[in-house]
């Protein structure tokens, strides 16, 4: 016969997928059993189908993607890339969604009524391309969270910074903009104070993204809108940055950021901001896990105060409800605490609730 089909399955990031079977795809040149009608059934999970019988591609219990070919050695190819992403009846056909290059007369044995079953696992049913946990900062997903942060400074006192935050993706997730809302409250001067502190806006842009790499352009804007003078600088305070995103594995990102902030206008009396941080940002999210770890190492240079402060904060966080719609609810708690003689604060710890890709 001419002709021959296969099925490869993958990682959402392009990696193939580690299996017992040593096997990365399955198609017309393996032995199988054909049904009584002529068709086959390649069964793309997991486990075994055990006495179903089928051809088995195997799959981990984390997000996934396959792509389905069908070629005629003589004339032909037939190509369905990421084909029924969410198969959920027991038999679908990946020449449903395929595009063709040339006229294409396959469909004349057995073989062409190929019939994928994909009997997924209950984890695997509604497999998604996007990463809904919030920790790819080249992910750009319609967002919505709150978080809290209650910081112990180097006195007695405390601040405590309550963000609203939305986020809105534009060009295919290629450009974002985030609108931050701060309430704060502290008792740095002494008396308690609490209200509105500087709002901000974030826009970012993704020029590039590869399986192995991605840079991340953002600006953010911050107005001085704080209601007292404890709660913000009283500057208007552009920060550019810049990011770089190592995907070291599937489940490793290790993401370094340079961001400068600078004022550029606002109350005389008040002290110019010229900052540089240096952020190193590392993900550990396992397949097939709902939760995940991030560490957070800020060092910066205030030009202002000759002052170098340090932090590290180590994040966990945890799907807590993924929906049919492909959202995902995720909660977190965040320690950290301050390095050197010039830290922010002696410790902090923040909790947050994000809904993403809403």
């Amino acid at each position: 016969m001419d002709a021959f089909w296969s099925v490869t399955a993958y990682y959402i990031d392009g990696y193939f997928i580690p299996n017992t079977l040593k096997r990365q795809a399955t198609g017309g040149r393996d032995k199988m059993v054909a049904n009584t009608d002529g068709s086959f059934d390649v069964y793309i999970q997991a486990d075994s189908p055990g006495k179903k019988g089928g051809q088995l591609a195997p799959v981990g219990k984390a997000p996934f993607t396959y792509s389905c070919f069908f070629i005629d050695g003589a004339r032909s190819i037939l190509r369905s890339t990421g084909c029924h992403r969410r198969c959920r009846r027991k038999r679908e056909c990946c020449a449903g969604n395929a595009q063709s290059e040339g006229d294409i007369p396959m469909i004349r044995s057995s073989i062409f009524g190929l019939l994928i079953a994909a009997s997924l696992s209950s984890s695997a049913v509604a497999q998604e391309a996007k990463d809904t946990s919030g920790t790819n900062p080249a992910e750009i997903t319609r967002t919505l969270s709150i978080s809290n942060e209650y910081r112990f400074l180097l006195g007695d006192e405390y601040y405590n910074q309550t963000l609203l935050r939305y986020t809105e993706p534009f060009f295919d997730g290629k450009v974002g903009l985030r609108l931050t809302l701060p309430l704060d409250a502290t008792d740095v001067t002494g008396d308690d104070e609490f209200g509105i502190g500087d709002i901000s806006g974030k826009l970012s842009w993704i020029p590039y993204v590869s399986r192995h790499q991605a840079f991340i352009l953002s600006t953010e804007v911050y107005a001085p809108t704080a209601s007292e003078d404890v709660l913000g600088t009283g500057k208007w305070v552009a920060a550019p940055g810049i990011t770089w995103a190592y995907f070291a594995s599937p489940e490793v990102i290790v993401a370094p950021a340079y961001i400068h902030n600078l004022s550029f206008a606002g109350e005389d009396n008040r002290a110019d901001v010229n900052r540089g941080d240096f952020d190193l940002y590392f993900v550990y999210r396992p397949h097939g896990e709902r939760w995940w770890i991030t560490s957070d190492t800020t060092v910066s240079y205030d030009f202002e105060t000759d002052a170098t402060p340090v932090s590290w904060e180590l994040n966990f966080g945890r799907n807590l409800a993924k929906f049919n719609s492909g959202a995902a609810l995720n909660g977190y708690i965040r320690p950290g605490v301050g390095v050197g003689d010039d830290r922010p604060y002696n410790f902090n710890v923040e909790v947050g609730l994000s809904l993403v890709n809403f």
